[in-house]
């Protein structure tokens, strides 16, 4: 039974370790567009929003089920997605190639922020609300990892990998497979489902383009990215059914 409970604390310790340096690599485009202001036009709002999003559902469904791991590294996470939001906004405004950075942006921006509050509200004072957080977190949990698969399309553009979060996306793999570990302990659907799917997303599928060249790679990538989109979208409508949730893509 000890040596359960030490396996536990190891494994969650690990976990929340990870979470913390995986949350931090936003912080790393943030400081290259603090740096060189026109590499706002790298950063993705969609990869940004999700990360957020994903930290701010974490931690509801942390602090009111209650599930105490989840708690310190979400906070974390939330308060760097802010940060980095705030900052790459400051800078895309006056810098006329961030095109990503439009109207459509700051309305989804603005949308997140009060979605958000309203997880808090829904997980805190209505009966059972953190248990539908956290399988609403499942769902938002997809959409973060996936959301670096929109920059596929740019790289295949450009030849370039500027606009991959790569250390993002390292990053989230190697915490995937820590939270993965303390879900499956715990039991905690919401915590290993998610992070089944991103640990065995391939993590190499964005940088194909520039490592194999663009006539090698352009159709197997292309290829590639459909079939992971498609089949992140089928199992979570499998997870949503199993959970008593009809929903159609």
């Amino acid at each position: 039974m000890a040596d359960s409970r030490y396996v536990d604390v190891l494994l969650e310790t690990m976990a929340i370790s990870m979470a913390v340096f995986f949350m931090t690599s936003p912080l790393s485009q943030t400081l290259d567009v603090y740096g060189m202001p026109a590499k706002v036009r790298y950063v993705k709002p969609l990869n940004l929003l999700c990360f957020y999003l994903n930290c701010m559902v974490q931690l509801a469904y942390g602090l009111y089920l209650p599930l105490a791991p989840l708690v310190p590294c979400n906070a974390y996470g939330a308060a760097v997605g802010v940060v980095s939001t705030l900052v790459c906004w400051w800078f895309a405004r006056r810098e006329a190639q961030a095109e990503d950075w439009n109207r459509k942006a700051a309305l989804g921006t603005l949308a997140i922020a009060a979605l958000s509050m309203l997880v808090f509200a829904y997980a805190k004072y209505v009966e059972g609300g953190a248990e539908f957080v956290g399988k609403l977190g499942i769902f938002v949990a997809f959409s973060m990892y996936g959301a670096p698969l929109a920059s596929i399309g740019e790289v295949m553009r450009t030849q370039s990998s500027e606009t991959l979060p790569l250390l993002q996306s390292f990053l989230g793999f190697l915490n995937s497979c820590c939270w993965l570990a303390v879900g499956l302990r715990k039991g905690a659907t919401p915590i290993w489902i998610p992070n089944l799917v991103s640990a065995f997303l391939p993590p190499g599928l964005g940088f194909r383009r520039v490592v194999e060249g663009p006539e090698e790679s352009e159709q197997g990538c292309m290829s590639s990215t459909v079939y992971i989109q498609k089949g992140i979208l089928r199992i979570t409508q499998f997870l949503f059914l199993g959970l008593g949730l009809r929903i159609r893509f």
